[in-house]
């Protein structure tokens, strides 16, 4: 059975010294435009940023998965949409979006049964949610997750 969920992230930042030269023209685009036009931008901002956002679900992060979901290997969310920024002295704005991932589930799941899995398991699988940019460092001086953030949540869409 297929199941589509959603994850987001609240302002969720990377390592804030990325190198310059890694930066893509559509970040460095976005920060022009909010610089120029403000606020008024803000859908073409929005777009430029989640073009250059990408998500997996990552099932080993959790053990004892497998009683909800059937995936093994990491899922490359289908969808990545920022919905939020804010640009800092940084190079890279903090960012709020969310993912959507069709996964295969053991039964149906809806959010109930979701909300009971996690309680009985003492697991959330917001643990299973990376967002990261999606250009990175050939060097590996440079990490592009969003690791921090202020709240993040998974739920069941469909």
């Amino acid at each position: 059975m297929s199941s589509v969920f959603s994850a987001y992230i609240q302002s969720g930042t990377a390592d804030p010294n990325c190198p310059a030269e890694l930066i893509p023209q559509e970040v460095r685009k976005a920060a022009e435009l909010w610089k120029s036009r403000g606020e008024e931008a803000n859908e073409e901002i929005l777009a430029l940023l989640s073009a250059c956002l990408t998500a997996n679900f990552v099932p080993e992060n959790i053990s004892g998965l497998d009683d909800l979901i059937v995936e093994t290997e990491d899922v490359e969310a289908y969808e990545v949409v920022a919905t939020g920024f804010h640009f800092t002295e940084g190079a890279l704005p903090s960012i709020t979006a969310y993912a959507n991932y069709r996964l295969t589930t053991v039964g149906p799941v809806d959010g109930e049964r979701l909300e009971e899995w996690q309680d009985e398991e003492g697991e959330y699988l917001t643990d299973c949610v990376n967002f990261f940019w999606a250009f990175e460092d050939p060097s590996g001086k440079w990490c592009n997750v969003l690791g921090d953030h202020e709240g993040a949540g998974f739920e069941v869409s469909e």
